[in-house]
């Protein structure tokens, strides 16, 4: 068997639980084949992505990194298909997955080929525009219709999807695993006071705003301050601080790899996840396994994956948020539900995608 992963998700600057996703994915497959004949192509292309050939298990990698300017994008994806397309005809009796890396992969030449897709969320159809459909939603609805079988990282969002598009092919479920990649043991981190932790990146779904809102209403930060592990605070961040009433000396963004995140999950007193909406929710995992308290959403997805150890919280009542985050706080670590978040986030394995994304692999060939 031969497993191809597309270029699409190289021509964007992707670093977050996509990105994630495909190069453990990939590795991981690649690390545990044990037949020889069985081969993983990673094939990047011409690309603007700050994934590189270091990310992947050696020898998977296929790409070069090239300037953006106006235009660009469709120069590299017109040129990427026609690699791709090339690639698929040179062994064409050879069983073969195509597996796209985002949506908008063209019709293949090689009809061989079985074309697989991940719905990672149906945010851009349930919250996004409200009717009217997005370009990551049309892509997606092309993409599902040419596939040969669907993948969808939780069961919330492979309902969701339905709710949108019928079944017409071979679909399954494969949950994320939550591992981060520390090089070594946990360090103690030193802020000027005990922080709330909030991780990702902050468009409106992500609900950072209600957040901000909740710690001011509550005065949550005159004990404790906010760490954003993300992109830099942007003028309407700062705005969202301002109204809020919350100093801008109690709020610290940073970037940091997986060691430093591991030991910022560990020394955060409260993990706060207030989404609207997820596909999965890797973040949530990801400091339930550093016994950090956890206060979320509650929507189907977060009770799907940890239906035990958080706060819940309506994430569209500043009020509930900060009650939650309140009660979290003042339970800490030592309270039961930490230690039956990290037994449940201990179960989700990135082994235990790539084996079950194989399994599916094998089953359309």
């Amino acid at each position: 068997m031969r497993v191809i992963y597309d270029s699409t998700l190289f021509l964007q600057d992707n670093v977050g639980g996509v990105a994630r996703y495909f190069v453990e994915l990939a590795n991981r497959i690649a690390e545990a084949s044990i037949d020889r004949r069985d081969t993983v192509s990673v094939f990047a292309g011409f690309n603007s992505s700050r994934l590189t050939a270091a990310d992947f298990t050696r020898g998977l990698h296929s790409g070069v990194r090239m300037p953006v300017f106006r235009g660009s994008w469709r120069i590299y994806k017109a040129l990427n298909d026609l690699g791709v397309q090339g690639l698929l005809c040179s062994r064409p009796t050879e069983p073969t997955v195509l597996h796209e890396t985002y949506y908008g992969t063209p019709r293949l030449w090689n009809a061989r080929v079985k074309r697989v897709i991940t719905v990672h969320d149906m945010i851009w159809e349930e919250e996004a525009f409200a009717g009217k459909e997005s370009w990551v939603a049309r892509a997606k609805r092309i993409s599902a219709t040419r596939a040969d079988g669907i993948l969808f990282n939780s069961e919330s969002t492979r309902r969701a999807f339905h709710r949108h598009y019928p079944q017409r092919c071979s679909e399954a479920v494969t949950h994320l695993g939550s591992e981060l990649r520390t090089t070594r043991p946990r360090r103690p981190v030193t802020f000027p006071w005990p922080y709330i932790l909030y991780v990702g990146r902050r468009p409106f779904y992500k609900n950072w705003a209600k957040l901000v809102e909740a710690i001011g209403l509550m005065k949550l930060w005159k004990t404790h301050g906010l760490i954003n592990v993300g992109g830099p605070l942007r003028p309407a961040d700062l705005a969202v601080l301002t109204s809020a009433g919350i100093p801008t000396e109690r709020v610290i963004t940073l970037q940091c790899d997986d060691d430093a995140l591991a030991d910022i999950y560990s020394s955060a007193d409260c993990f706060v996840f207030p989404s609207k909406v997820e596909g999965f929710g890797i973040p949530l995992l990801e400091a339930a396994r550093c016994n950090c308290p956890l206060a979320c959403s509650d929507i189907p997805v977060f009770r799907e994956i940890l239906p035990e150890g958080p706060w819940f919280f309506d994430p569209m009542s500043a009020e509930a948020i900060g009650d939650a985050v309140a009660n979290c706080l003042a339970k800490g670590r030592s309270d039961p539900r930490v230690a039956s978040a990290r037994k449940t986030a201990e179960t989700f394995s990135w082994q235990r995608t790539a084996d079950q994304t194989v399994a599916f692999y094998r089953s359309l060939l």
